[in-house]
Formats: C-alpha cells, sequence, structure tokens
C-alpha cells in the first residue's frame, strides 16, 4: 500500500515491519507497525500519516507524525450490537476524521468523527471507503459501484440523496472501492 504525500513529493509505504517515506532524498522510516494487521492510509493535511493496523494489540485508526515519531490511537475498534467494528480511516477534513465501519461482508457504513470531541456520526448505512471531493460531494462505494452526495463538511452531513456515478468499480478488499479523487477531482 503506498500512501502519496499531498504534493506528490514523497510518499509512504510499509515494509515487513516499518511504515517507510520514499523521498528525492531517500528513505526515512516513519515508526514500526505491526506487520500482521496492515491496511488503508493517507497522508493527513495536518502533517500526519493516518492508516489502519493492530498495533499493540488494540485494532484501530493509527496516525504517526510525517517526519516520524511515536504512533498515536485516533479512533479505536470496537465490540457494538452489530458486531466487532473494524474502522478504516479515509479522509481527514476540517474538524473531522471520514471514516468507513466494516461491520462483517454485508454491514458496512460511513461515519465521521469529530476532531477534537470525539463524537461520531452515521452518514450512509450501507456504503464502503469515502471521500470528499473538492466541490463538495461524498462520494462512497457499494455493490460495485461509486455514488456520490451533495456534502456538508462544516455541517458534518449530507444535503441530498445519492446517485450512482459509476457501475462496475473493483473492491480494494474490506476499505472501500479500488479507485480514489485526487485533489483536482481526478478520478484514478
Amino acid at each position: 500500500m503506498d500512501i502519496e504525500y499531498p504534493d506528490g513529493q514523497e510518499f509512504a509505504f510499509f515494509t515487513s515491519d516499518r511504515l517507510r517515506v520514499l523521498a528525492s532524498s531517500g528513505f526515512r522510516d516513519l515508526a514500526p507497525v505491526d506487520q500482521s494487521a496492515r491496511r488503508f492510509g493517507f497522508w493527513g493535511d495536518d502533517g500526519f500519516v493516518y492508516f489502519t493496523s493492530t498495533e499493540g494489540g488494540v485494532v484501530g485508526v493509527w496516525r504517526v507524525p510525517a517526519r516520524g515519531g511515536k504512533l498515536e490511537l485516533v479512533l479505536n475498534s470496537v465490540e457494538t450490537a452489530r458486531g466487532f467494528a473494524f474502522r478504516f480511516g479515509q479522509q481527514l477534513l476540517p474538524r473531522g476524521l471520514l471514516y468507513s465501519v466494516n461491520y462483517g461482508p454485508v454491514s458496512r457504513s460511513i461515519e465521521w468523527l469529530d476532531m477534537p470531541g470525539g463524537s461520531t456520526h452515521r452518514l450512509i448505512e450501507r456504503g464502503m471507503g469515502g471521500q470528499v471531493t473538492p466541490n463538495g460531494h461524498l462520494i462512497y462505494y457499494w455493490n460495485g459501484s461509486l455514488f456520490a452526495a451533495p456534502f456538508d463538511a462544516a455541517a458534518r452531513k449530507l444535503t441530498g440523496s445519492p446517485v450512482e456515478v459509476l457501475s462496475g468499480v473493483l473492491a480494494d478488499g474490506w476499505t472501500g472501492p479500488a479507485a480514489r479523487f485526487s485533489n483536482n477531482g481526478t478520478l484514478v
């Protein structure tokens, strides 16, 4: 899994036991990580690299400073009435973290974590992945299709109904679609 820095000059990746960054000046290690449960990650605009992993026996969304340092738990995966909620960080936005939750093979949702504060809000009942585009749409994946819904990040809520925008999209395991939008809105 590669995690590209927002300016495209560096990217992070996992080795067998480390999160490492490659830049034009060479490699640098960010932190040791558990090799058994590394998942989707991204580079936040706040200077941290976020990823889902099992660290010290705790499954959750973790972050580490992009220049290296100590791992910090951002959001724990927990047991719920619906089952164990595996949480996958998707995107850091002003005032919060967009993440997806996997409760099992057919029960998945997209949620929001207020930062700071820690309260959570469900945005989409049936969806995987999740990314807010520069034009204010929440893009997410469900049953082989990408959907878009108008989204107000300040209010942390959808402002319109989702519509299907692309079908025939492959899943990337439990994390969502095998697709992402760049900061300029280009679908990859």
